[in-house]
């Protein structure tokens, strides 16, 4: 084929690449063109008077083809919100020096998509589970009895706040080494609102020593609403919820010797607990106290497992609050979670059957590279 006869690539498009934060660059397609050995992308910015540069070469046996028999080419270094225009020329074996250079695209930015459209199941399952939890509390609310399956840990509530009615003992309670911020904390406040309902009906005095002032005043003002909806505003003190330290040795040691002074009947260990752990509750089994700990740090599980009477391991702490106060709000939540848990389960079950015959549709809900 001689120079002359070079013909440029035709219907040249370039488009942003969809359903990307606008990273992916620019798509660029065109026909191919008759005897070409190469291709050569071209661009330039659209608003500048500058010379196009060639961003790419592909050999024309490389090239990508799409379904409808049309070459692609992606632009990965484009700059977001700036303004390109594009151009494909090819050249021969007979003439690498001589090409035909396509028309320029029209103009085209790589721009973020709002909606991902690779990633439309994650809307389905935010919507299904916003309905199942919405069905679910209004059920709840009707006064549909829900089944929980039975916490050891949680049916000795009742009887640890007997005990320590019986010896005429306080009830310690400790909430963990985290803020406010931690949902650890926050299970552990919950559950304090509730031993403290049972504390107070039977006039039985709480301990709280915090190793957090932001989580002293919530606690503070929990107990103070727990004694006045219990009728029983004279059984709150201020000072039995306080602020220790927020070192955390000393915070320890400060509560250990309290603990030993004191003797409480029962120790209550929630909330997120570091290398002090074993340490709180070996002082509290030395005195013959009734532990009840939960957390949901595992490396902190094993001893508490050794050293408590009972313990909440992971999800039981977020569960606790449902459980014993039997709100309609959480229960409700508790029950829509649990139900997705098993659909959930389900489709690994079935996405494991599955790629053991090379179907990977349910594989590729999950991948993390859409």
């Amino acid at each position: 084929m001689t120079s002359w006869a070079i013909e440029p690539p035709t219907e040249v498009r370039a488009v942003d690449v969809l359903s990307d934060d606008g990273s992916e660059g620019i798509q660029i397609t065109w026909n191919p063109a008759i005897g070409s050995t190469a291709y050569r992308i071209l661009r330039r910015e659209a608003f500048s008077a500058d010379e196009p540069t060639e961003i790419g070469e592909i050999p024309a046996d490389q090239a990508e083809h799409l379904k409808d028999g049309r070459l692609r080419y992606i632009d990965q270094t484009t700059q977001i919100k700036t303004a390109y225009v594009y151009q494909v020329a090819t050249s021969t074996d007979d003439s690498d020096d001589v090409t035909a250079t396509s028309e320029e695209t029209a103009i085209v930015k790589a721009v973020g998509n709002l909606f991902h459209r690779k990633k439309s199941w994650i809307l389905v399952f935010i919507v299904t589970f916003t309905a199942l939890t919405l069905v679910f509390i209004q059920l709840a609310r009707s006064g549909r009895k829900m089944f929980i399956r039975n916490i050891s840990a949680l049916d000795a509530v009742e009887e640890s706040v007997g005990r320590a009615t019986e010896m005429g003992r306080p009830i310690f309670f400790i909430p963990g080494l985290q803020g406010l911020d931690s949902p650890a904390t926050i299970a552990a406040i919950n559950i304090f609102e509730s031993v403290a309902s049972e504390a107070i009906q039977d006039q039985t005095r709480m301990v709280a020593p915090s190793f957090d002032p932001i989580v002293m005043n919530v606690m503070q003002s929990s107990l103070k609403e727990v004694c006045t909806a219990a009728g029983r505003p004279d059984m709150y003190s201020e000072d039995d919820v306080f602020f220790v330290n927020d070192r955390q040795f000393a915070y320890v040691a400060a509560v250990d010797g309290m603990i030993a002074r004191d003797k409480p009947a029962t120790v209550f260990l929630q909330g997120y607990f570091y290398a002090e752990s074993l340490i709180l509750a070996e002082v509290a089994h030395s005195i013959g106290a009734i532990q009840i700990a939960g957390t949901s740090s595992d490396t902190q599980l094993p001893f508490f497992i050794a050293a408590c009477d009972y313990t909440l391991i992971g999800e039981e702490l977020f569960a606790a609050g449902a459980y014993i106060k039997k709100d309609a709000l959480q229960l409700g939540t508790l029950k829509a979670q649990d139900l997705v848990k098993l659909l959930l389960f389900g489709l690994m079950v079935l996405g494991g059957f599955l790629v053991v015959l090379d179907i990977n549709w349910i594989l590729n809900l999950f991948s993390t590279t859409l």
